[in-house]
């Protein structure tokens, strides 16, 4: 990885080898595009795509100029982008703490919690895989991708699977021939965050991704596809009624409607107190959808059995 205590350690190894008689070469990824005009880029995730793809050439026979030629030619071809929303906790400092604010993320930090490129003032999934996919289609253009979504270290599996959701929605739905996780392949100790790599196919780098190895944290791609659909006959269990007026009506459910919207928050934190946490959030669910009809002047309002 293209860190400086990665590439000074590593290179006096290599060098300390090669005065032993062994034959050594190096191959240094750089997939982390946060900053473009950076001459020198970070190696992140894509870091073990690389290591699947030279150990597969590697199993086949190649020699070490032709696993360091495969080796480099996949650097060529990967392209990687990180957010956190919390960065990690390294033993014995606290200094870091608070760094990235309530409701933000950093946008392109590094695996060991180095600074980001930027902060983006949301945390909603939608908006953040939309941040890493525009750039990251940019950069590597169109063509057919196994993705990568490695899990920095502190993210859920929940909050991982509604991340994948979004990126099978996302702009490069269509690019994508392999998804690979979501899984913590490149960690950054507890770090509350994650990255997408792009890495762009040919016929041996697909054969590379595929082989078997016994490696445990390794996850096998799954093939991206629309998800199968069985067609059902229509459910109709909504009640049929005609619009109606009634002012006094109408603001007894505008006021109802508004007291639980505004209480979403109050109700969800009695309800963690003994069930899921959930009460506000589904009520203030339902209370928008009415007002949403009642300012469509679409209820039943002068026909009160019915509205209710």
């Amino acid at each position: 990885k293209n860190y400086t205590g990665d590439r000074l350690n590593l290179g006096l190894a290599a060098e300390k080898a090669k005065r032993y008689g062994l034959k050594v070469e190096m191959v240094i990824v750089a997939d982390d595009i946060a900053l473009p005009d950076n001459k020198q880029p970070r190696g992140i995730a894509g870091t073990a795509l690389v290591h699947k793809i030279a150990g597969y050439a590697a199993e086949q026979g190649k020699s070490l100029n032709d696993v360091r030629d495969i080796a480099q030619q996949a650097c060529d071809n990967l392209w990687s982008l990180g957010v956190a929303m919390q960065t990690c906790n390294l033993p014995g400092s606290d200094d870091e703490e608070g760094r990235i604010r309530q409701g933000h993320v950093e946008l392109g930090l590094g695996i060991h919690g180095e600074p980001g490129a930027s902060v983006v003032d949301t945390q909603n999934s939608r908006a953040i895989i939309d941040t890493l996919v525009m750039p990251l289609k940019a950069q590597a253009g169109d063509g057919r991708f196994a993705v990568l979504i490695n899990n920095l270290g502190g993210v859920s599996a929940l909050e991982m699977a509604l991340l994948t959701k979004e990126l099978a929605h996302s702009a490069l739905k269509e690019n994508i021939a392999y998804l690979i996780g979501p899984a913590p392949l490149v960690s950054a100790l507890d770090m509350k965050g994650f990255s997408l790599t792009l890495l762009k196919l040919n016929d041996f780098f697909e054969k590379a991704i595929h082989a078997e190895v016994e490696t445990l944290g390794w996850q096998k791609p799954v093939a991206f596809a629309p998800l199968r659909t069985v067609p059902h006959s229509a459910l109709h269990d909504r009640v049929e009624y005609t619009p109606s007026d009634n002012p006094q009506v109408s603001e007894a459910v505008a006021s109802v409607t508004k007291t639980l919207i505004q209480l979403e928050n109050r109700l969800n934190a009695l309800d963690a107190k003994v069930g899921d946490g959930d009460t506000g959030s589904t009520f203030a669910q339902g209370a928008r959808d009415i007002a949403q009809r009642l300012e469509e002047n679409n209820l039943p309002l002068n026909d009160v059995p019915t509205l209710l």
